[in-house]
């Protein structure tokens, strides 16, 4: 089968994924997240239940950025997929950024830190062990390529830029002077070392959001992208985009559609109840867009009905251990996507699965 196949996982609050299908026996991950009580590894279990070799088939892991919501479970799917290499940000110092990682993991194994170092220590661990493959992501840097009879294929990474990444030098100085203090990962910029990825196959190609933002600095961030990637500029417009942040108005900019995407394209996000993100107004700019919007579950001031309660004794046993706990409902919800990368003129063929949907462009748009 001639696929190129894109599937969104989202949970609604406990983090998303995205698990592609290049073709010709090429899978990547991008992310990961767990469920909350079974801790089960979405991408992972996914991969499975598809019938994939993970050990050899999986090519390419990327962690998009250190948000536990998009890290969770991800040392365990690089350690099962063998034949992956890794790819993620990392500091123009790489010194500087493995002593920042060995220092904040030290601290974890005694006290309680941030998930998200705990996660990429393990990475590390495993890829110098086993001596495998980590690609620093990059402006216009490319992370993986196949090529064979009527079949070429491209991952990019279009951030961070050169000046992002020279920041986090500073930044990891500052973090490492305070190490001694009992506190998470703390991004100082708007999520700015997010890495967007464009993935390509013959002549169809997808645009991957993360969470990047939009800042006023055209160094970086989104602006960056629009004005200075040249491997964006040498493809194919993107058909299939995966919105960035949950919808949210800061990873919004007119030109992204404007410039970098087809005419109508696919549009995928997944919701995140903290926040109520997307927000009724943000999907009413994206319907202004596109008429193809999809989303993995709705938050929660758009459902017309509430998820189902935790049974009663259930709900007196959490209060009595934590009375402060605030319980998020979980939503799993699958937006799925192929097209035939032989034929140029073919176009996304979309299902959702679980609490996913297309969104009713009526229902949005009345008040425009």
């Amino acid at each position: 089968m001639n696929q190129f196949e894109v599937y969104l996982i989202g949970t609604g609050n406990y983090g998303e994924s995205v698990v592609i299908n290049l073709g010709m026996n090429n899978w990547i991950v991008i992310d990961s997240c767990v469920t909350p009580i079974e801790k089960e590894i979405l991408p992972l279990s996914f991969l499975k239940s598809k019938g994939v070799n993970i050990e050899q088939d999986v090519k390419l892991i990327v962690c998009t950025h250190w948000h536990d919501d998009h890290i969770k479970g991800i040392s365990k799917i690089l350690e099962e997929c063998k034949s992956a290499k890794f790819s993620m940000a990392m500091a123009t110092d790489k010194t500087k950024f493995l002593q920042f990682i060995s220092y904040d993991y030290s601290k974890y194994k005694n006290e309680a830190t941030a998930v998200s170092t705990e996660e990429i220590n393990k990475c590390l661990e495993i890829i110098n062990k086993e001596e495998r493959g980590c690609i620093l992501a990059a402006q216009d840097k490319q992370l993986f390529y196949s090529e064979s009879e009527n079949y070429k294929c491209n991952v990019f990474s279009l951030s961070p830029s050169d000046e992002v990444l020279k920041d986090y030098a500073t930044e990891l100085s500052s973090m490492i002077s305070e190490i001694s203090s009992n506190r998470k990962i703390v991004n100082q910029s708007p999520n700015d070392k997010c890495v967007v990825l464009l993935a390509s196959v013959n002549n169809h190609s997808i645009l991957l959001g993360a969470d990047l933002e939009v800042t006023s600095n055209n160094k970086k961030g989104w602006i960056c992208i629009i004005e200075n990637s040249l491997s964006i500029k040498s493809n194919p417009k993107a058909s299939l985009f995966k919105i960035p942040h949950h919808g949210s108005e800061t990873g919004y900019h007119k030109k992204i559609f404007e410039e970098l995407l087809s005419d109508n394209c696919i549009a995928e996000m997944t919701s995140c109840h903290i926040g109520n993100l997307p927000q009724k107004e943000m999907i009413k700019k994206f319907f202004l867009h596109t008429d193809n919007l999809y989303i993995t579950s709705l938050p929660k001031a758009l459902r017309s009905t509430t998820p189902k309660k935790r049974p009663f004794s259930n709900t007196q046993d959490i209060k009595h251990f934590n009375p402060n706990i605030i319980e998020l409902p979980y939503l799993y919800g699958i937006v799925s996507a192929y097209i035939n990368y032989k034929d140029s003129n073919d176009t996304w063929h979309v299902s959702t699965e679980g609490n996913a949907l297309k969104l009713n462009k009526d229902e949005y748009v009345q008040s425009i």
